[in-house]
């Protein structure tokens, strides 16, 4: 019987390890469709990603040459800089 418990453990223990984590992107997107139509005012959705206005923060959705996706956030300097 308690072989049978640690053969459980383990499994537990390495499915944990298998969870998908979300990439921040995908997270932000799910805070924004929790939110609604309400705040629809304070983000821009476009073809590369999403811009927050209230954090001023753009997540940006680049490809590597293996055809990969990937969320990179730019920061508020390099958003602040670019509008000059």
């Amino acid at each position: 019987m308690w072989v049978l418990n640690i053969l459980i453990f383990f499994l537990l223990i390495n499915n944990a390890e298998n969870v998908k984590k979300l990439p921040d992107l995908e997270r932000w997107n799910n805070y924004v469709e929790r939110l609604g139509e309400v705040d629809s005012k304070n983000y821009i959705v476009d073809e590369n990603g999403v811009y927050c206005k209230v954090c001023n923060i753009k997540f940006v959705t680049t490809y590597h040459n293996s055809g990969k996706m990937h969320q990179k956030k730019l920061s508020r300097i390099f958003l602040n800089n670019n509008k000059k």
